[in-house]
């Protein structure tokens, strides 16, 4: 977590979204997100991931107007208190544009400001 006095950039916020998680090996991890930012997703699940093993990422989220699908590859950043963070790598614009609309456009109350995600992180 970000330390007190860190300058906090990335806008993060609670999003409840189906997480599908497809490691190199082949193996779909599976689990829900409990927040969403542009840099990445931390997702509750059950299994451990290696970290800095490579990841294709799947969110769904299910709006009023249908679902959105953003999906990315991934790198495992963090395991750790019953979920997995995973760090975007190389998102495309679309689904950077589909991340911008959630996180951004998210009610004030729900959102808060996430610090460098590398700190998150303990890169």
């Amino acid at each position: 977590m970000a330390g007190a006095g860190e300058a906090r950039k990335y806008l993060r916020t609670p999003v409840q979204a189906r997480v599908e998680i497809r490691l190199d090996s082949g193996v779909l991890v599976e689990g829900h997100s409990r927040d969403l930012s542009l840099r990445g997703v931390w997702f509750s699940t059950d299994r451990s991931l290696p970290i800095g093993n490579l990841t294709r990422v799947r969110i769904t989220l299910d709006t009023n107007l249908g679902q959105i699908r953003i999906e990315s590859a991934g790198r495992v950043v963090r395991d750790d208190d019953g979920g997995v963070a995973i760090e975007f790598v190389n998102v495309g614009s679309e689904c950077e544009q589909h991340l911008r609309r959630v996180v951004e456009d998210a009610p004030e109350e729900g959102a808060e400001y996430e610090g460098a995600y590398e700190a998150f992180v303990h890169h």
